[in-house]
């Protein structure tokens, strides 16, 4: 089958990647938050402080685990869904500077979170890292944003880019 260049198909095609990327990126701070776990303090452990919180968890108990797995299950599905678009040559190699950018970002958006949750006694971490973490995606995620935007509007098959965004070697660059 072939598809016309100006058919509607096409930029259908194109904003598969963009969005696995994009539920990739989403999902990645959900599974780090799962992952790191809670790091309440041990209520075995008896202090004369109070157990403070930075930040009153989203949701807890039971309802915790189950955001967290449905969350795992979507980026497994979505994690296969870019493996099968790579393969079939659909995901462009610029994809996966987005990927890697998105980790930066939403790593410690996950694991912050979890420092930011937990019950400890006394004086917490929690007040200086959720600030740290903040200021970090405040700075990186536009940045990730940019980069996605970029490569989202370049096409991105051989057929119109077959050198990547840079021009090749010129008569001057080249070899002799």
């Amino acid at each position: 089958m072939v598809v016309h260049p100006f058919s509607c198909a096409r930029p259908v095609a194109r904003w598969i990647p963009a969005s696995a990327v994009a539920a990739w990126s989403a999902l990645l701070s959900v599974v780090t938050a799962w992952k790191v776990g809670s790091m309440d303090a041990d209520p075995s452990t008896k202090s004369a402080l109070p157990l403070r919180r930075v930040v009153e968890p989203v949701v807890s108990g039971t309802a915790e685990q189950a955001v967290f797995a449905v969350g795992a299950v979507a980026f497994g599905v979505v994690s296969v869904v870019i493996l099968v678009l790579a393969v079939r040559g659909r995901l462009n190699w610029r994809w996966w500077t987005v990927m890697a950018s998105a980790v930066a970002v939403a790593v410690p958006l996950g694991w912050g979170y979890r420092v930011a949750t937990a019950a400890q006694p006394g004086p917490n971490i929690g007040e200086p890292v959720v600030f740290v973490v903040c200021v970090w995606t405040v700075l990186t995620a536009p940045l990730v944003i940019r980069r996605a935007v970029t490569v989202h509007r370049w096409p991105s098959t051989a057929a119109h880019a077959p050198e990547g965004p840079w021009p090749g070697p010129t008569a001057r660059h080249s070899a002799p």
